[in-house]
């Protein structure tokens, strides 16, 4: 990460960063089921863990968006019918 992030959107605490309370304010964090529960918009930032493998490929290019991020965890693999995002 450049200066200008760390300096402009974290706060260092020891070793680690926390997000400013200024940008954390900005963000809404939901419980939403992305199989089953209806929405009218498409997702800027998705984190799983164990979830996308499940999803068909219909479903996973149903709920990232275009410009979209996918958060794995260390165990998971971008899903080959995302590769041409990346």
């Amino acid at each position: 990460m450049t200066m200008h992030i760390l300096s402009n959107y974290l706060i260092r605490i020891t070793d680690k960063y926390r997000v400013k309370e200024s940008i954390a304010k900005m963000v809404k964090f939901k419980y939403h089921n992305l199989t089953n529960m209806p929405f009218s918009r498409f997702f800027d930032l998705i984190f799983c863990r164990n979830v996308i493998i499940y999803f068909s490929p219909i479903k996973k290019n149903e709920v990232l968006a275009k410009n979209g991020f996918l958060v794995l965890g260390k165990t998971e693999y971008i899903p080959t019918d995302f590769y041409s995002r990346f």
